[in-house]
């Protein structure tokens, strides 16, 4: 899987997670993301997702440590599940390099 689809599948498991729980807490929801999510998410690449999701809107502080999707964020998130999807159904392919 390339990085941009890994980053999207941490992305779209925040996003799904704060539109089904409505806020959450940073901890629950960076707990909830590194068990549900199908690629590997240390705190560090879960900190740099909800960074990106922060600054571009998607995502809004509530108050000290508590956050919830935006509207903006829900638009994101319809448009990054029927990617994900197509993902998911594509084969995996092994690429071999020759010199």
């Amino acid at each position: 899987m390339s990085l941009r689809r890994e980053q999207e599948e941490i992305e779209a498991s925040i996003l799904q997670a704060l539109k089904r729980r409505g806020e959450l807490r940073w901890t629950q929801l960076e707990k909830h993301v590194m068990r549900s999510c199908s690629v590997s998410v240390s705190s560090y690449r879960f900190r740099l997702r909800m960074q990106y999701l922060l600054q571009r809107g998607f995502v809004e502080r509530v108050r000290k440590g508590v956050y919830r999707i935006t509207e903006k964020g829900e638009k994101y998130l319809s448009l990054l599940d029927p990617l994900r999807r197509v993902h998911r159904s594509l084969p995996r392919t092994n690429f071999t390099y020759r010199r």
